[in-house]
């Protein structure tokens, strides 16, 4: 069997004398900070609804299976229409002006879901944002492999998914403080602002503050892409892949790849549960919403950073003395530990207690996303990378679509006479604890695709 061949990420060339801005533009550095705000105002975005959507299921007099659509179903399905005709257009294509682009439409699509009143409008604001988030996972994730190499991968993989779990940290809690200020009317007397609902402003801020970010992006220079070993020197550019190749790839490989799309599936479920999880902790256990968002935001911002930075730094430290192929073994241990977390979270009876392991789980999901995304690029040729970072997260989208709405079922299912809080909690326990158990075996049988690869 043809092993694929391991492509090496190009300098872009710049001239001595370039103006600095020039030198800037097209620096690593400034290239991953960029795509870090983005991930970081995507991921802000996302948290905002986590919060309030309680509070949109009361005001709009919804059942939880349609608050269950906004939660998937409506960025979750678009993001899957669009990941696999984004992954070819981000391998063939100017992937800067892909993401000015959608960043556009994510901005005034965001703007729109805080000026609706009703549900259809509200799901279609959040299914038009979602656009832009299919294309921007996979745009980043080829920008950042052509940009640093194998040993050097772990911190910027990891700085850009550990900014998108800070994003959700900044999101609970600078929502939870919106939600307290407009409950005790501090913008009862605004013009215009005044005179909507506290989930409309929380809604509505990451489309203003994403509008100047998307002109950062014209800021950096489009790195080369990753050079095959059989192009000749000074070729700056590897060749697209082409449709045929791609399946012809996928078809040879196919043996290697599925346990790691079926990790991506199965993940979506226990995702989902924490989803959940502030519905659960404001009916369950009557904790207020403002203060749900601070803790969760403290937790976020602060648990982030030491995952993010952590988990990096190991990633890296690990793959110089033990190859590429230590990351997945990093991935695997971060993920047995955050399965363990994410079944005791709504066992445990105190306060603290929930708070501590919604802490360590924050801090597991930058392991964990650091060193399961430098596996996936260690394996896998550039020419191919936006393709297949498109179908990790298709199959990550498919199901988180309908995973909320599954917990949502199942708890019309559990205990019915106990009512919809208890039921509720029970749902996300059932659907998390399977999920945990699932997504570890696809982990391990990853792993040993892994291992065999390289034997052949």
């Amino acid at each position: 069997m043809d092993v694929p061949p391991v492509d090496t990420p190009v300098r872009q060339a710049v001239p001595p004398r370039a103006s600095l801005r020039r030198r800037l533009a097209a620096h690593p550095v400034t290239i991953l900070c960029v795509l870090c705000l983005f991930s970081l105002m995507d991921s802000v975005d996302q948290g905002g609804l986590t919060l309030v959507v309680d509070r949109i299921r009361r005001d709009l007099a919804l059942s939880h299976v349609e608050a269950s659509f906004l939660l998937g179903f409506a960025s979750m399905a678009v993001s899957t229409l669009v990941l696999v005709p984004a992954g070819i257009l981000v391998d063939m294509f100017s992937r800067r002006r892909l993401l000015f682009g959608t960043g556009c439409i994510w901005a005034a699509m965001s703007l729109t879901s805080g000026l609706a009143r009703s549900f259809w409008p509200l799901f279609a604001a959040r299914a038009g944002g979602a656009v832009a988030d299919g294309v921007l996972k996979p745009a980043s994730q080829s920008i950042l492999r052509d940009v640093f190499p194998p040993e050097r991968r772990g911190i910027p993989f990891s700085l850009y998914w550990g900014f998108f779990s800070l994003g959700s940290g900044i999101s609970f809690y600078l929502s939870g403080s919106l939600i307290h200020a407009a409950d005790h009317g501090f913008f009862a007397g605004w013009p215009i602002i005044g005179h909507f609902r506290p989930w409309q402003i929380v809604l509505a801020l990451p489309g203003l503050c994403t509008l100047p970010l998307t002109a950062l992006i014209l800021l950096i220079d489009e790195p080369p892409r990753a050079q095959p070993p059989e192009n000749p020197p000074g070729t700056p550019d590897a060749t697209p892949a082409s449709i045929a190749e791609t399946f012809t790839f996928l078809r040879q490989y196919w043996w290697l790849y599925w346990p790691s799309l079926a990790y991506s599936v199965v993940w979506s479920v226990p995702n989902a549960g924490f989803l959940w999880t502030p519905s659960v902790l404001t009916e369950s256990w009557t904790i207020p919403e403002a203060e749900i968002g601070h803790m969760i935001g403290t937790l976020g911002i602060a648990m982030s950073l030491v995952g993010t930075l952590g988990g990096g730094a190991l990633v890296d430290m690990i793959t110089r003395r033990a190859g590429p192929d230590a990351a997945i073994r990093i991935t695997l241990v971060a993920s047995a530990l955050m399965a363990f977390v994410q079944t005791l979270i709504l066992h445990v009876s105190t306060h603290a207690a929930i708070f501590t392991l919604i802490g360590m789980m924050f801090t597991l999901q930058g392991t964990i996303n650091a060193s399961y995304y430098v596996a996936i690029a260690a394996i896998t040729p550039g020419r191919f990378m936006g393709r297949m970072f498109a179908l990790q997260f298709l199959c990550l989208s498919l199901p988180g679509a309908l995973a909320p709405t599954l917990i949502a079922e199942t708890a019309r299912l559990i205990r019915p006479g106990d009512g919809v809080r208890d039921a509720m909690a029970h749902a996300v326990n059932l659907n998390v604890g399977i999920g945990s158990a699932l997504y570890l075996s696809l982990l391990v049988l990853f792993s040993f695709r892994i291992y065999r690869f390289r034997q052949q």
